[in-house]
């Protein structure tokens, strides 16, 4: 059975279309346009790689340079020692970006990343078809000619044909053998770069190339051991980076190392190098939802006040026969929280038709004309978001008694 309040509150608003109207396209503006901007700000820098098992425990680590930290700032042979030495992890695993050339007649280009073997197992992962690297294929001796590809890569360029697991892919004038797909969803570790090839390290960089300090920079992803902490992780690397001071590696480089320090953060959103750069236009987007959410919210409070004193003789009415002031002002809480609800609904398309229009505004064009847009959804934190900010709406303006002009004492004089 529908509540009497709620009812009226039906019946009220329907009487009222043009005011109903202007009042939840003002909170839609404001609700949407700010439930758009929590969804880009989470993808951009609090959301996990998608598809990974964990993600909770999954950490990155990066050098500081000049205070803020900087991605391929770590070379392997750095790799190689934290991994030989850290205590704090299940296991560590490298990663770095790269554009391969694949069609060479058409200039066509292709993100690529560079992954250790442990890089999968790191994550989580499991094949979408064929399988991932072979401990053995990051090793010296051996064919490293092999290639992972993303699910999306295998579907526009192989049609999801089972036969291509085995086939060869030219990339930059090397022919690679590929080995297997990558699971449905999984678009690399960091934001805003989708690798459409995996390739492993030894595939790339000769012997030589890995020890040399200069060559071969890459990032460094890792999974915690269970129970153990990013606190905990960040002392042991800081440890370790001083002792990397001391060790062998500095004759290759005696400078590189001296004062150095690592940052060790959960894996979410960009790279580190890419998060001051990208964060400016969130933050003017924000402010910008946040003065319309706010202009809205006024203009919501004005028009309840000006309803409320056209209705002015309506309640007089009520209160002659009856009704408490408390009553009076539950049926207008009712109508407005009524208001804010229909508001959020509208608010969630404007929301939609935003974060399209957001992911556009972010897409990355490749070199073979195909887009790649930033993982940007309206999940279940955007409609609890939108949630939250109609009810604080509805509440918040609506609680508002009307003024002393607006409901007559109804006690006699």
């Amino acid at each position: 059975m529908v509540n009497p309040d709620l009812r009226l509150a039906m019946r009220t608003l329907r009487q009222s279309p043009t005011f109903t109207f202007i009042a939840v396209l003002s909170l839609a503006l404001g609700i949407g346009a700010s439930t758009s901007v929590y969804a880009l700000t989470f993808a951009l820098f609090f959301a996990p790689p998608a598809g990974v098992d964990r993600p909770d425990s999954l950490v990155r680590i990066c050098r500081l340079v000049n205070g803020r930290p900087e991605g391929h700032e770590i070379s392997y042979a750095e790799y190689v020692y934290y991994r030989d030495h850290a205590t704090v992890f299940s296991e560590l695993g490298i990663d770095a970006n790269v554009r391969m050339l694949h069609d060479a007649e058409n200039g066509y280009q292709r993100l690529a990343a560079i992954v250790s073997p442990s890089y999968f197992t790191v994550l989580g992962l499991r094949p979408g078809a064929g399988r991932f690297f072979l401990p053995d294929e990051d090793t010296a001796a051996g064919d490293h000619q092999v290639v992972v590809l993303s699910h999306d890569f295998w579907q526009r360029r192989f049609d999801g044909d089972p036969r291509s697991i085995g086939g060869r892919l030219t990339l930059s004038g090397t022919s690679y053998v590929i080995v297997g797909v990558a699971p449905r969803g999984f678009e690399g570790s960091s934001a805003g770069w989708a690798p459409d090839i995996f390739v492993p390290t030894r595939a790339i960089y000769s012997e030589a190339d890995l020890a040399k300090n200069e060559d071969a920079r890459v990032d460094i992803i890792g999974r915690l051991q269970p129970g153990r902490m990013l606190a905990e992780a960040q002392a042991e690397m800081t440890v370790l980076a001083l002792r990397l001071e001391q060790a062998e590696l500095e004759q290759v480089e005696p400078d590189r190392h001296r004062g150095a320090r690592l940052v060790v953060s959960k894996l979410r959103g960009l790279d580190p190098e890419a998060r001051s750069s990208q964060a400016r236009l969130p933050a003017l987007l924000g402010a910008a939802a946040a003065c319309l959410l706010l202009i809205a919210c006024v203009n919501l409070a004005g028009l309840l006040q000006t309803r409320h004193a056209a209705r002015g003789k309506e309640i007089a009415i009520r209160l002659a026969l009856g009704a408490g002031r408390g009553r009076v002002i539950r049926q207008l809480l009712t109508e407005s929280l009524l208001l804010s609800a229909l508001g959020g609904a509208a608010g969630l398309f404007v929301a939609w038709c935003a974060t399209t229009l957001l992911e556009r505004a972010y897409a990355r064009e490749m070199f073979d004309g195909s887009p790649h847009f930033y993982p940007l959804a309206l999940d279940a934190r955007a409609f609890l978001m939108t949630l939250l900010i109609a009810a604080a709406t509805g509440v918040v303006f609506g609680s508002f008694p009307p003024g002393r002009r607006h409901v007559p004492c109804s006690c006699p004089r």
